[in-house]
């Protein structure tokens, strides 16, 4: 009986040490994952902004630009067609950004396939496990 104590403690000892150590890889990975989004995310957000500042200023001037040229004869007319046109750039736009959102990686997917394959594991090897008695 004296034999067996050390031995189970010993097994229980590595279970615990394989856990914690299954557990520090995949809190890893999960903080990896983390700065790779973040930091994509803030360059993306960052270039997003200007490319839409710079627009937006060429798309007034250009619409002053129309305006002033069809100043005598139809200012009106130019108005409206360069609002249909910007609303209707809008609304196609509008669904590029969503389409682009719904094929997006999803988010810590690295991660959840790592859970994903230790789960697969455990399921593999609960049936081999047997009882010490």
């Amino acid at each position: 009986m004296q034999n067996r104590k050390p031995r189970l403690l010993d097994s229980i000892t590595n279970l615990v040490r394989n856990v914690v150590s299954l557990a520090e890889t995949r809190l890893t990975l999960l903080a990896l994952d983390i700065q790779e989004t973040s930091l994509g995310l803030v360059s993306i957000l960052v270039m997003s902004g200007v490319i839409l500042l710079c627009f937006g200023l060429a798309l007034i001037l250009f619409t002053l630009f129309v305006v002033v040229i069809f100043w005598d004869t139809h200012r009106l007319l130019a108005l409206a067609g360069a609002t249909a046109f910007y609303a209707l750039a809008a609304v196609s736009l509008w669904y590029v950004v969503l389409a682009k959102f719904r094929t997006m990686p999803k988010l810590f997917a690295a991660t959840r396939d790592e859970f994903a394959k230790d789960r697969e594991w455990l399921a593999r090897d609960e049936g081999s496990v047997t009882e010490v008695t």
